[in-house]
């Protein structure tokens, strides 16, 4: 079960290489200085440059800064900041990034764990060619089932269009900023405009889907201005129905109903994070 596994990890991996577009890098010397003074034990000198970088957009110095956050060097350990930082890097197609995202989302450092989107974002860095992302991948595959697998893949696939559509999009016409002004423009820890929905599952069945939907006629979902969303998925050419219930606005509520689903239909749903109006 593990080689099949792996299998269909490295076929989904190599498609999004194959998908992916090329980052070009900005400023890559002061970057490359910056780690240079981090990795030499000067992180406050580093985080002076990174900082204003970052937050002009540069995925690597978004990177670097989120493992500072991380390490608790050259800023404090906030595991809040580092994934929020982590994220925006992994968005511009950071591989690095996005494994790191990936151990946080494995681990539940500074957020909830989840093992789907774990799998998703080493997906991800995999198919940038990162092999620790790749072993990574293999590890965590060992113990999820084919369907935890397939809502991985899935997930993934809806994050690299994601990042896809993001980068064929015109950036918008910004005046030039100055570092000084960039280390004041932002708040210290920029937030993630999310909310969270409950994945019961992917169904090739309609039947299945049917059961679902009988079963939650009777829980009453719209007196608690909440929806069942069904959507049809398109995961390595199949096509699939994903049923969510949401949105949360926090994730305790999410949780709470992830467990109440679960004991009402006989399903491993997952409580999944998703930009905010979508």
């Amino acid at each position: 079960m593990a080689i099949r596994m792996r299998t269909a990890a490295t076929l989904l991996a190599g498609a999004l290489l194959a998908a992916a577009l090329p980052t070009v890098p900005a400023k890559a010397d002061r970057v490359s200085d910056a780690v240079a003074d981090f990795r030499a034990g000067q992180a406050d000198e580093a985080a002076q440059v990174l900082e204003p970088l970052a937050r002009t957009g540069h995925p690597d110095a978004q990177f670097w800064l989120g493992t500072m956050y991380y390490q608790g060097r050259g800023k404090p350990r906030l595991y809040g900041a580092a994934l929020a930082w982590y994220r925006r890097a992994a968005e511009q197609g950071n591989a690095d990034a996005q494994n790191n995202l990936g151990l946080m989302y494995r681990n539940g450092e500074g957020v909830e764990a989840s093992r789907l989107l774990a799998y998703a974002w080493f997906t991800l860095a995999a198919g940038h060619g990162n092999s620790v992302a790749r072993a990574n991948l293999d590890a965590l595959a060992d113990g999820m089932t084919p369907a935890q697998i397939l809502q991985g893949q899935q997930l993934a696939e809806e994050q690299m269009h994601r990042i896809d559509t993001a980068r064929r999009r015109p950036a918008p016409a910004r005046a030039p900023v100055s570092a000084a002004a960039a280390a004041t423009a932002l708040p210290p820890v920029p937030a993630l405009n999310e909310v969270r929905v409950v994945q019961i599952g992917l169904f090739r069945n309609a039947d299945g889907v049917r059961r679902i939907r009988d079963r939650l006629k009777g829980e009453r979902l719209e007196r608690s201005r909440l929806a069942l969303r069904d959507e049809e998925v398109v995961i390595r050419g199949e096509r699939y129905r994903r049923l969510r219930v949401g949105p949360f606005a926090r994730a305790e509520d999410a949780r709470v109903w992830a467990q109440r689903l679960d004991r009402l239909l006989g399903v491993d749903s997952a409580v999944i994070p998703v930009p905010a109006g979508r």
